[in-house]
C-alpha cells in the first residue's frame, strides 16, 4: 500500500503545481520535478519541510520509473512512513490550493 501513497502524493502535488503554472498563462513543462514546477509556478518561500517532502517524493517517483533504483529505496517505504508523507502532502496541498486565484 505504501508505494501507492507515495506515487499518488507526488501526482497530486505535480498536477496542482501544473495547474498553478497554467493559471499564470504559461504552458507547464512535461517534467515531474516538484521543486522545478514550484519554481515555474512562482511559488516563493517554500518552507524547508515542503522542500524536503518534494525531494523525497521526487526520489521515490524516479525510483519507481527506473527499477534498478527501486530496490534501494523500497525498504524505506513502510506504513508509518507512508502515513507521515500522506499527512505532509495534505498540508502542502492545502497550502498550495490557497495560491489559486
Amino acid at each position: 500500500m505504501s508505494i501507492k501513497v507515495f506515487k499518488n502524493a507526488h501526482s497530486a502535488l505535480e498536477k496542482l503545481l501544473k495547474g498553478l503554472i497554467a493559471e499564470n498563462n504559461q504552458e507547464p513543462q512535461k517534467i515531474h520535478d516538484l521543486l522545478r514546477l514550484a519554481s515555474e509556478a512562482l511559488i516563493e518561500n517554500l518552507q524547508l519541510e515542503v522542500k524536503t517532502l518534494m525531494r523525497e517524493l521526487d526520489s521515490i517517483y524516479m525510483s519507481t520509473r527506473y527499477p534498478d533504483e527501486f530496490e534501494a529505496i523500497y525498504g524505506k517505504l513502510d506504513q508509518v512512513e507512508a502515513e507521515r508523507v500522506l499527512a505532509e502532502t495534505k498540508r502542502t496541498f492545502k497550502w498550495l490550493e490557497k495560491k489559486i486565484k
